[in-house]
């Protein structure tokens, strides 16, 4: 009798306990649910024809996602005008027209804003090769090392960070008014290549068929310098900023966070056959010092990231 009672009163306990976690987990999530919804705003593209950072996009939408539970539901769209560099920083200092960006990781913006530490692009975007007019392409066959490429002009921005890194390599380069003017200016024979990512120059030509005729991707030449894409918030935004640094870790923990950058980046990884180019290395001077990364966040062309048979 004294067992039968013992068992009894066990199972009455063990409902209770179960029921009370599940009173406690449904209370948190109804009223999570009926908070007003957190308003994310990331920036337009540069232009209509602008793509870049389609995985960066998906990314902040699922580390919103898997915050639901703890931090309510949320609105997610983007800016309502393109921004260039400047534009968005400005907008972000004062998380009006703007609360969330992405930019490539320096001493200066980590001083400015507050970083999420995750290279959100796992530093794809530092293994660079050339777009050249197709007439070009026999020129730049012949290059073999960094005094080669000092001969030629690069196109780019001033705005962005490869300003700085080409400046302190001392390799040429033009500077565009924007950024389709730069494809137009090379096209017009005004500098030499157009260096850009790997997961960037292919898509760039397939997005903009009136150029196809003139300009191809180079085959030669893999151009590597450090350079990492975080996300920032305004230093004021550290709810928004916890947030998402909580969906990332999740997110990076059950794997998705690789399966979104193979998703987008496996095509051009394979198809910019990096085993086979000439390997010229940049010095970034502008990387954040004593900047620590996790290895297993990193592209290499070296490991199995994005290997055709997963």
């Amino acid at each position: 009798m004294k067992i039968r009672q013992t068992v009894k009163s066990l199972i009455y306990n063990f409902k209770a306990e179960k029921l009370v976690l599940f009173l406690i987990f449904y209370s948190s999530t109804i009223n999570a649910l009926n908070q007003t919804p957190l308003v994310v705003i990331y920036p337009a593209p540069q232009s209509e024809q602008d793509t870049r950072r389609p995985e960066v996009r998906e990314l902040i939408k699922l580390a919103l996602e898997a915050t639901i539970e703890t931090h309510g539901p949320y609105v997610l769209k983007k800016s309502s005008y393109y921004m260039n560099i400047k534009r968005q920083e400005k907008a972000l200092e004062n998380s009006k027209q703007l609360n969330i960006a992405w930019f490539d990781t320096t001493e200066n913006k980590n001083a400015r804003f507050l970083p999420i530490k995750i290279p959100m692009q796992m530093g794809i975007v530092g293994y660079r090769i050339l777009m050249v007019r197709e007439n070009f392409k026999e020129t730049l066959a012949n290059v073999s090392n960094i005094e080669d490429l000092r001969k030629l002009k690069n196109g780019l921005m001033k705005s962005w960070n490869n300003y700085q890194i080409f400046n302190y390599n001392s390799l040429p380069f033009v500077l565009g008014d924007n950024y389709e003017g730069l494809f137009l200016k090379l096209k017009r024979g005004h500098f030499d290549y157009f260096s850009r990512g790997i997961n960037e120059a292919y898509k760039e030509l397939q997005d903009r068929p009136p150029l196809q005729k003139d300009l191809v991707v180079d085959k030669n030449i893999l151009l590597y310098y450090q350079q990492y894409n975080f996300l920032y918030t305004s230093k004021k935004n550290t709810h928004l900023n916890e947030r998402i640094s909580k969906g990332m870790a999740l997110i990076i923990r059950d794997g998705t966070f690789y399966k979104v950058f193979c998703k987008y980046n496996r095509e051009y990884i394979v198809q910019s056959d990096l085993a086979n180019r000439t390997l010229i290395k940049l010095h970034n001077p502008i990387l954040p010092k004593n900047l620590a990364l996790d290895e297993s966040l990193l592209f290499s062309p070296n490991n199995r990231n994005c290997s055709t048979n997963k």
